[in-house]
């Protein structure tokens, strides 16, 4: 497995709103290509109105995988900002 992210991260598409990693979990899915795979589970830092916002799942692939900006550059989907 990759290693596990930490600290506060950053959406590449917002960097104005943090998220703190919370623990990396693994999914139990009926379909057995999902099944037992890490999901990271982050905490929103920003102020959400809606508690449902607070919290999300993401797959630990999904999470780190790259993606390519308009002006065609590379980056990750999350940033690092800070331990």
């Amino acid at each position: 497995m990759k290693n596990i992210p930490t600290g506060v991260w950053v959406h590449y598409k917002d960097h104005n709103r943090e998220y703190r990693i919370v623990c990396v979990a693994t999914s139990q899915y009926k379909q057995a290509e999902l099944d037992h795979q890490p999901i990271v589970i982050y905490e929103a830092l920003y102020e959400v109105t809606d508690t449902t916002h607070k919290f999300w799942a993401r797959p630990l692939a999904d999470f780190l995988e790259y993606c390519i900006l308009p002006n065609g550059e590379t980056t990750t989907r999350f940033i690092k900002v800070r331990e």
